[in-house]
């Protein structure tokens, strides 16, 4: 039996097992069960990506069980967490509840005095989520060339993408079957 970390963001939440039997992969995703919240496996393999579907509560562990044709072997698989009835933001493999406050990011791109910038993982990109108030100050000023706008709940925000240490616009970021990675 084979395995891979399940990641949630940059934090490695699970595990993913898999054994091949002929021409088919038995894939198992475990971790631990988190209320009220629903979790989805993305399973990236050398050379796809796979939507898995949805986890489900057992023994006090979200899991996951399917059947996938044999190829090329998967080498990381990924969380998309939601609230129930949430949607992606327009444009991004992310919901709303997937970001979190990172004031140490927001310093470094000058978003002070309050440092409200919003940080989501996925992948390897990392996606920061800024207020655009019209008319106001915008915290992340040098990077207006590169944001896409999005509106969430009536609010403007700006994204930018980050993949190491390079900023990226959000249309740079590669897509295959809607996920960026």
């Amino acid at each position: 039996m084979e395995a891979c970390g399940l990641y949630l963001g940059r934090r490695e939440v699970g595990r993913v097992h898999w054994t091949q039997n002929g021409g088919r992969l038995t894939v198992e995703c475990r971790c631990p069960y988190e209320a009220g919240m629903i979790y989805r496996v993305v399973l990236q393999t050398d050379g796809d990506v796979h939507r898995l579907g949805v986890m489900l509560p057992e023994d006090q562990n979200f899991v996951l069980r399917r059947e996938l044709p044999a190829g090329s072997m998967p080498h990381a698989a990924f969380v998309d967490r939601t609230l129930p009835g949430e949607a992606h933001l327009p444009g991004l493999p992310l919901a709303f509840s997937a970001f979190v406050e990172d004031r140490e990011e927001g310093r470094s791109l000058g978003c002070v005095p309050d440092g409200r910038l919003l940080c989501g993982d996925w992948m390897a990109v990392r996606f920061l989520l800024f207020p655009l108030p019209p008319g106001g100050a915008c915290c992340a000023a040098s990077l207006l060339c590169i944001t896409t706008p999005v509106a969430h709940n009536g609010v403007l925000y700006g994204v930018v993408c980050r993949r190491g240490e390079r900023y990226l616009p959000l249309s740079d970021t590669i897509r295959r079957d809607g996920v960026v990675w």
